[in-house]
């Protein structure tokens, strides 16, 4: 059996920061390979498109630079796990579901409904409201 050592593994201001920061790392990456792909007009549903597709992505400097935020963005991630639960850490990247879609209306200018605005408000109280329940204080069974 792999053993783990015990460490600190309450959320944290300072993790809940580097959270924030590899949600905003990963959110910049999609845009930048979305704008990328975009510009590129590649259709990968044929072989023959998806060969093209490989070629030519990665010669996007955007698709480029989108690849290595999403490395930094690894790196950052495994940090956080360093410092946190995995059933905690997971739950929180949801953020991305608020950070995206205000980098998509700022950057790329798409627009969002007010139905799916309420959606992504929704997602988020869950998230805040799953961060802050604390597996000690459950009554009943766990799943341990």
């Amino acid at each position: 059996m792999i053993k783990i050592p015990q460490v600190n593994r309450k959320l944290t201001l300072k993790v809940f920061c580097l959270i924030v920061t590899c949600e905003a790392v990963d959110a910049a990456a999609q845009i930048l390979m979305k704008k990328g792909l975009s510009a590129l007009n590649l259709n990968p549903l044929s072989f023959e498109g998806l060969l093209r597709f490989a070629s030519e992505s990665t010669d996007s400097g955007f698709v480029q630079l989108g690849l290595l935020i999403y490395t930094l963005n690894f790196f950052i991630w495994i940090l956080i796990l360093s410092k946190l639960d995995l059933s905690t850490a997971v739950p929180l990247t949801s953020v991305n579901y608020l950070i995206l879609p205000l980098f998509s209306v700022l950057i790329l200018h798409e627009k969002i409904s007010v139905v799916r605005w309420i959606g992504i408000l929704l997602i988020i109280f869950g998230v805040v409201w799953i961060s802050r329940s604390k597996s000690e204080n459950l009554k009943g069974p766990t799943l341990t």
